[in-house]
């Protein structure tokens, strides 16, 4: 077998160290490593079967079932939540976050998605253009956890949940989100983990996004 012909497989996946820091299972035993260029997060460098013959290669991530924290953003003028009859959070103009946890995500990957959310440009100017972020207008964030979110949804007609996180590191993990939100100087609101909720908003556009940690 020439050492620089292979066929590679994603078996793990993790945060830093390297800023795409990966694990590959080789097809015959051997392992990736991240590519040291740093250039690409989908360049890896390959030990093949002889170490001393490095070989970089590329993959398609789409088709690797990667993993990622998911948050869905809506620019609201109104949004509020209840709970058994019992408003919980309510916000004015701003953000209804529904947020997603998948079973590898970390409060790094929480961190990442929170800034990204803050800093969105996705409110108008005096043009009427989408200059203007959450920071910038000082408007409100409503967060609720959806794990609906992380559904599979390719095959079939039921949605599956092997990727979501369990209740309890979903859980963990969502309360850090709310943590870090409520460092950041904004008027913060939450739902209630794990409940039965009935949300409601008035969707400013309509405007809404996908955010995805990797």
């Amino acid at each position: 077998m020439k050492p620089n012909l292979f066929i590679a497989k994603v078996v793990r996946l993790w945060q830093p160290p390297t800023a795409h820091a990966m694990s590959v299972f080789l097809n015959y035993g051997s392992f990736g490593r991240a590519c040291s260029c740093a250039q690409d997060n989908n360049c890896l460098e390959g030990i093949t079967a002889d170490p001393a013959v490095p070989v970089k290669f590329t993959f398609d991530r789409s088709s690797a079932n990667i993993q990622s924290m998911k948050i869905l953003i809506q620019r609201v003028k109104h949004a509020q939540v209840d709970v058994a009859g019992k408003t919980v959070g309510k916000i004015n103009q701003g953000i209804l976050a529904l947020v997603g946890v998948e079973r590898d995500d970390t409060v790094q990957n929480a961190e990442q998605l929170l800034q990204k959310m803050c800093r969105y440009r996705i409110f108008p100017d005096a043009d009427g253009k989408m200059n203007l972020s959450l920071n910038d207008n000082q408007g409100e964030l409503l967060l609720v956890s959806q794990f609906t979110l992380v559904a599979d949804t390719k095959k079939g007609n039921r949605p599956g949940f092997s990727r979501g996180a369990s209740p309890a590191h979903g859980e963990l993990i969502f309360n850090e989100l709310v943590k870090l939100a409520n460092n950041t100087g904004l008027k913060v609101q939450t739902g209630q983990f794990g409940a039965d909720m009935q949300v409601g908003l008035i969707n400013d556009g309509p405007v809404t996004f996908w955010l995805e940690s990797k």
